[in-house]
């Protein structure tokens, strides 16, 4: 399995027309390969994916898989509300060549019980064509609380390709009861629990922070395996309060324009979801600037013309 380190969930960068903009994929890669980011997740929730149309989703991963070239492993996410539409992306995303797929429950309808998970996910798996299948675990997104665990105890009767679980959401208690699968599946943390992921043995995170903020995830990476716990955890603190001011924003917004603000444009939020406004864009500029945490020296408002 090729992903080690951060794996950055990437935003969708649009146009001012509303349209992917594509041209955008190779500045956020050198972005990304000079902040120490080691690959990247596309269409999953900080990418907008569920308000992507199948065509948006299907573009959107061969254009990184080009991108990456086969040296930036690629995980494509891969779920949608409707299971045909979600085994069309799983082929496609083999075709394109993507290192490996993941998917989240269904929201509007999601299972009940691990036996309907299972029954959901495995077809997907299957028309994949055994590239490493990840269940991607997002129960703020989606409500569906199912113990990822049992997941992967019972999935791997079921989905013979079932590779792991990412846990994107901080909960510790999720953490905890996959470990003992460890030897097993591979186990991915948020990057909000990176730091209590690294202390039960996890080398492997996926997060939107990663986006901007690699540096600061790099030096918890760094001091952790020193030794140094106490310089780890002030690390992880800094990165907990950059979480705490853009949860004030809209964390998603909040991305975006911080994007911005290090040079890569990658447009506005979609509806239902809106861009900052000028005041709110100028407010968290002031609240971040000092925070020495960023990929980049950040821009100011006035240089975008904000």
């Amino acid at each position: 399995m090729p992903f080690e380190g951060l794996i950055a969930s990437a935003y969708t960068p649009f146009a001012a027309t509303g349209r992917i903009n594509a041209l955008a994929v190779p500045e956020m890669l050198k972005l990304y390969r000079e902040s120490g980011v080691s690959g990247v997740m596309v269409g999953g929730v900080a990418g907008e994916g569920h308000s992507l149309t199948i065509a948006e989703r299907r573009g959107l991963c061969e254009t990184w898989a080009g991108a990456g070239e086969g040296l930036f492993p690629v995980f494509a996410h891969i779920g949608h509300e409707c299971l045909a539409d979600a085994i069309e992306l799983a082929r496609q995303a083999e075709r394109a060549g993507v290192a490996a797929v993941a998917a989240m429950a269904p929201i509007a309808y999601g299972p009940r019980s691990v036996e309907d998970l299972i029954e959901y996910l495995a077809p997907i798996a299957e028309a994949a064509g055994g590239l490493p299948f990840y269940f991607y675990d997002a129960p703020a997104f989606n409500s569906v609380h199912i113990a990822p665990d049992h997941l992967l105890e019972w999935g791997s009767l079921r989905v013979p390709s079932l590779a792991g679980v990412i846990l994107a959401n901080p909960d510790a208690r999720s953490l905890q009861s996959c470990l003992p699968l460890a030897s097993r599946f591979r186990v991915l943390c948020a990057d909000e629990g990176m730091l209590s992921g690294l202390a039960h043995g996890i080398t492997c995170a996926v997060g939107a922070s990663f986006n901007y903020a690699a540096p600061v995830y790099r030096r918890m990476l760094d001091r952790f395996e020193r030794g140094d716990v106490a310089a780890a955890r002030d690390a992880q603190t800094q990165a907990t309060e950059l979480f705490r001011i853009m949860r004030e924003f809209g964390t998603l917004r909040a991305g975006k324009a911080i994007m911005s603000l290090v040079g890569v444009d990658c447009g506005d939020v979609r509806p239902p979801l809106r861009a900052l406004t000028v005041p709110e864009f100028r407010q968290l500029h002031e609240r971040v600037r000092h925070m020495e945490v960023f990929a980049r020296p950040l821009g100011t408002p006035e240089d975008l013309g904000r």
